[in-house]
C-alpha cells in the first residue's frame, strides 16, 4: 500500500475561497484545485494518507458512497503525482484504521469530483505581461 503526502519541498500553495492555487518550483507550473481537491490536499499536508484513508474520510465528511469517491480519487491522485505536487511513499505497515473522531453525522457538505487544472508555466505568464 502506498501513502501520499504533499511535496512541500517543491511546492507552495495558497487557498482562496475553498480553492487552492499550487505552484511547483522546479517546473514553474501552476495549478488550481477545486474545493474537493483542496480538501484532499489539506489532508495530505501534515500526514501521509493512503487512498483508503482518503476515501474513508471523504465518505464520512461528505456522506458519499465510497465506490464513487474511489473512482474519482484514483485519477486525481495520479494527476497530482504526475505533476510532482505530491509524493508517493511505500509502506509495509498494515492498513491503519482512519481515526473516525469525526463522529458519524449528517452533513450539509456537498460532494464534488476532485479536479486539478494546469494553467501553464508561471515564467511564461510573467514574461507575457498578462
Amino acid at each position: 500500500m502506498k501513502k501520499f503526502q504533499t511535496n512541500s519541498a517543491s511546492t507552495s500553495f495558497n487557498i482562496l475561497a475553498d480553492e487552492a492555487a499550487v505552484i511547483h518550483f522546479d517546473t514553474s507550473n501552476y495549478y488550481s484545485l477545486n474545493a474537493m481537491g483542496t480538501f484532499i490536499w489539506n489532508l495530505m499536508i501534515d500526514k501521509s494518507q493512503s487512498l483508503d484513508d482518503l476515501a474513508q474520510i471523504i465518505s464520512v465528511d461528505y456522506n458519499q458512497d465510497i465506490e464513487i469517491i474511489e473512482s474519482h480519487l484514483e485519477p486525481f491522485i495520479s494527476n497530482l503525482l504526475e505533476a510532482g505536487l505530491i509524493l508517493s511513499q511505500p509502506t509495509n505497515l498494515s492498513i491503519e484504521k482512519v481515526e473516525m473522531d469525526r463522529a458519524i453525522k449528517s452533513t450539509t457538505k456537498e460532494y464534488e469530483q476532485p479536479d486539478m487544472v494546469h494553467f501553464g508555466n508561471l515564467e511564461t505568464l510573467i514574461l507575457s505581461g498578462e
